[in-house]
Order: structure tokens, then C-alpha cells, then sequence
């Protein structure tokens, strides 16, 4: 049988391809570098946005524990790692093929959080009503919605600047948790977000990763919090904000449910003393503090407040 047919198609193909790739060039990481699938790379805010927030990372952003949005850590922070993916096909690239700019991808947060959760980046589906829908984790690299092109937009000296896009819009910010930037899709272009690709260095990745996970998460994401005692043993023994009408400082209690909103924390490191990290406890209405407990004892009680004066401090001693 005659090759002739299969080679007019592999020429056709060829052409297509030629096609496709006009006005497109690689896209390059902060070394110049072309970036390349599979290769894990921060994402970092850049350009003259006047934005000083550190790199991207997955946080809680609704009340469920797992469904995180993408945020900018704090400043000096790399971010979460993330790699790039061309969506499924019928024929697999190759390894490490190289990124170019205005060409579907996926884009995938290398993390260990919420393990049940895919950590694709995904258009928030059931946002229907809001004209500037969530960016979050949770996406299916099959979905439309989980489709983003990355579009170079200039240089800030010898790096790459760029912006990411979607068929329905720009990804921008918006202020978010913990007074950092939430990363939305939005069509106001004062809103849109520029960002440069840091490779991470594979000598160092898994030293590095798993620090600056943990790091994160104590930081970034919302936690639960239980005693460990015996008394009480029909009660359960995970704190909770005590939710009630007209008390300013609702005390902080046992009894808790960790599937509810006020059995959720956070840890926010605030400095260090003689090299030991020092943290406060806050959730999405306030800080821990402390206040006198009823009496003429010295006791303090723990209670939710937004009075800086109040806010206590803690740190961590492991028990041996």
C-alpha cells in the first residue's frame, strides 16, 4: 500500500502546526531560560504594579477547609511550587517540552495540602453570578475552565514579565485574606496582575519544599486545635469561638466540631525571641487575646478580639 496518504498527512499536520505557532515565542523563566512541562518553577508577582506581596500559594478562601484559592504569600516568601502541563491529549508530549507563550496550559501547585484535592488551577464554576470568579485549586485538567495561556506583556531589565488569560478574561487581583492579594478573573485591567517564573533549583527542591509547605501552611491555611486531656470525656476537646449576639470578645472554648467555621485557626508568626519563633492564633474575624478572668485571680481567659493591645502571643514545645 502506498505511504503517499500517511505522508501527505504528517505534511499537513506540519503545517498546521507552523500555523499554530505564529506570533508565539518560548516562554522564559528569571534565568532566561525556556520554561518547560514538568519542571517546577514559583510564580512571583513583578512588573510596576506596586505590588510587594510574595509568591503564589494555595489558601482557604471559603468556609470548607479544602477549597483553597490562590493567594501571594507574605512578602519575601517564594510561594508554592508550581508546574506547567499541556491539557490531555490522544498523543502525550515529550518530557520537558518547552512553554510558549499564547498556548493552552495547565498549571498545577506542587504541594501536600489537602491530599484528597486535585491541585490544578481552576475558573470557579460556581461563581455563575459574580463577575469576577474565584481562581482556586481544585481543577480538572479536561475542563475548559481549567485552560489558562500565558501571554508575555514586556521586560523589567533582563526578565520576562507576564500575564496569564483565559478565553473569558484576565487574571487579576483583589484584596483578599490576611490582607494579601486574591487572585480572581477579571476584564478590569487595572486589576490585572503581572508575574515572572523563578525555576526552582533541583539540588534544593525537596530539602526546600517541605519547609516552605509547612511553613505555609501554618501560615496560610486554617487549622483545628484540641487538647489532649482526659477531664471532660464526653465533651470534645477542639476549641471553638463561642458564638453568640452582643458579646464584643466572644471567649474562646472547648466543645468544638472541627467540620464548623469557629473550630478553625489560623498560626501567623509575628517575630522571634532569643531564636525561638514567636506566633499569634487568629481566625477570619480576629486575634486570639486574652483578658482577666472574672475575680480577683490572675487568670487570664482566651477570647476573640480585634484589640491589638489584647492579642497573646505563643510559642510551640514539643512534647517528648
Amino acid at each position: 500500500m502506498s505511504s503517499f496518504p500517511l505522508v501527505s498527512f504528517l505534511i499537513t499536520l506540519l503545517l498546521a502546526a507552523a500555523v499554530c505557532t505564529h506570533g508565539q515565542e518560548w516562554v522564559r523563566d528569571t534565568n532566561g531560560n525556556r520554561v518547560r512541562i514538568n519542571d517546577q518553577y514559583f510564580i512571583q508577582p513583578a512588573g510596576n504594579t506596586g505590588n510587594n506581596g510574595g509568591g503564589l500559594v494555595p489558601l482557604a478562601a471559603k468556609i470548607s477547609l479544602c477549597l483553597l484559592g490562590i493567594t501571594q504569600a507574605l512578602p519575601g516568601e517564594p510561594g508554592v511550587q508550581v508546574s506547567f502541563s499541556f491539557p490531555p491529549t490522544l498523543i502525550p508530549p515529550l518530557p520537558f517540552s518547552p512553554v510558549r507563550t499564547n498556548f493552552g496550559i495547565t498549571i498545577e501547585f506542587k504541594s501536600n495540602v489537602c491530599k484528597d484535592i486535585s491541585k490544578f488551577w481552576e475558573v470557579d464554576g460556581s461563581s455563575l453570578i459574580s463577575e469576577e470568579p474565584a481562581i482556586q485549586i481544585g481543577g480538572n485538567p479536561r475542563e475548559r475552565n481549567s485552560r489558562f495561556k500565558i501571554e508575555k506583556v514586556g521586560e523589567e531589565g533582563r526578565t520576562n514579565i507576564y500575564r496569564f488569560t483565559t478565553s473569558d478574561g484576565t487574571v487579576g487581583a483583589i484584596p483578599g485574606p490576611l490582607d494579601s492579594s486574591q487572585l480572581v478573573l477579571t476584564n478590569d485591567v487595572a486589576k490585572t496582575i503581572f508575574f515572572k517564573f523563578i525555576k526552582v533549583n533541583a539540588v534544593t527542591t525537596d530539602v526546600t519544599s517541605t519547609s516552605r509547605v509547612e511553613k505555609l501552611g501554618l501560615r496560610m491555611i486554617f487549622i483545628t486545635i484540641e487538647f489532649k486531656s482526659n477531664d471532660c470525656k464526653e465533651l470534645s476537646k477542639f476549641w471553638e469561638v463561642y458564638e453568640a449576639r452582643y458579646i464584643i470578645e466572644p471567649p474562646i472554648l472547648i466543645g468544638g466540631r472541627p467540620e464548623e467555621p469557629n473550630s478553625r485557626f489560623k498560626i501567623e508568626k509575628v517575630g522571634e525571641e532569643d531564636g525561638t519563633n514567636i506566633y499569634k492564633l487568629t481566625t477570619s474575624a480576629g486575634n486570639v487575646g486574652s483578658i482577666p478572668l472574672l475575680g480577683t485571680t490572675p487568670q487570664q481567659v482566651l477570647v476573640l478580639t480585634n484589640d491589638v493591645a489584647k492579642t497573646i502571643f505563643v510559642k510551640f514545645i514539643k512534647v517528648k
